[in-house]
């Protein structure tokens, strides 16, 4: 007698065909893989001087909305703030810094010049004061104007005698 099972089971030709079917998927999608990332890397390289822009935007608008006064020359641009801090904007050729207290954010941003001005309005009723800031940005000059209301307590300014 010969008692012989036989078991259901893959032959070693199955098993070589489907480790080879799915070695041809998972190049392909290594492959796919390796080219979306690729693309996002440029894409990323592309927008980060768009995304410091941004980001400085948010900081000097930030800083001008929590300062009672803001004053600078071409290297520096100072803010006090309400609570007595100062906000320091340091510029150097290739990069500026912002800090205030313990915290400090670099900017990687090409600073041209920097313009400080009072403006009124037709009827002289409302002074502004106008940060013009010119920043070179992918080759491309740009030209950023911020704004910060001044009243009458920072007009009147004691008359030295």
């Amino acid at each position: 007698m010969n008692n012989r099972h036989n078991i259901p089971a893959f032959t070693i030709i199955e098993a070589i065909v489907s480790m080879a079917i799915t070695a041809i998927i998972l190049s392909i999608i290594f492959v796919i893989f390796s080219f979306t990332s690729q693309r996002l890397m440029d894409f990323k390289k592309e927008n980060e001087h768009i995304n410091e822009l941004n980001r400085l935007s948010y900081s000097i608008n930030k800083s001008i909305f929590e300062s009672e006064k803001m004053q600078g020359a071409d290297e520096e641009i100072l803010f006090d703030t309400y609570n007595g801090d100062i906000i320091r904007y340091s510029i150097s050729e290739e990069y500026f810094v912002r800090s205030q207290g313990e915290f400090t954010d670099t900017f990687h941003l090409t600073s041209k010049n920097i313009h400080f001005e009072v403006l009124d309005n037709s009827l002289k009723n409302i002074a502004y004061q106008r940060l013009q800031w010119n920043l070179e940005v992918d080759g491309k000059t740009m030209k950023l104007n911020f704004y910060k209301k001044l009243y009458a307590t920072e007009l009147i300014k004691p008359i030295d005698k």
